[in-house]
């Protein structure tokens, strides 16, 4: 009956059941084997979590969702190294060293909160299928032909989070990222 904390008792159940999967892995190795044409990227083997702080633009306060206002808005991100380790390992090495430190949100609709930053990477497109055991490199599932297929984790949840890439270019990934702001 009450959605918010039905949507609670999801997410406490997933994070239950992926808790009890990585325990029947070895910390900080992979199910599987990268291309060796990453050997040079940063891989993040397993989760990371990631403080941020959002200061809204015209510094009127974030309404939390216990009714309180705030000037800021914290968000904490779990990223998922097993299933995207490049993407991951070079987000990570960019919050690690600042890349992110008091960027501005370039632009924000009722779904998309985007970010741009300045970064001489150069991220690969990484897709995780959920019928496969590693992930996909360098085509959309549209190029890959796999557009109907699911992802091994749903990319329609709120707060996901993605790496933007030009269309026309997917292994463009600099460093710009976005994230979902509703189901």
């Amino acid at each position: 009956q009450d959605p918010t904390s039905t949507l609670q008792y999801q997410d406490s159940a997933a994070q239950k059941i992926y808790s009890i999967r990585l325990l029947s892995m070895p910390p900080h190795t992979l199910p599987y084997t990268l291309p060796s044409e990453f050997s040079g990227y940063p891989i993040l083997q397993g989760l990371a979590t990631v403080s941020m702080e959002i200061t809204h633009p015209s510094n009127s306060p974030f309404t939390l969702p216990d009714g309180t206002k705030s000037p800021t808005l914290p968000l904490t991100l779990t990223i998922d190294g097993y299933r995207s380790p490049v993407t991951s390992g070079n987000f990570v090495s960019l919050v690690k060293s600042g890349v992110y430190t008091n960027v501005k949100i370039t632009s924000s609709n009722d779904l998309f909160v985007n970010t741009s930053v300045k970064s001489d990477k150069r991220i690969p497109l990484e897709l995780f299928y959920k019928k496969d055991t590693s992930p996909a490199y360098h085509y959309s599932s549209d190029d890959d032909l796999r557009a109907t297929e699911a992802f091994a984790d749903p990319f329609q949840a709120k707060g996901a989070l993605g790496m933007i890439h030009d269309p026309e270019d997917v292994d463009s990934g600099k460093g710009d990222f976005f994230f979902l702001k509703w189901d």
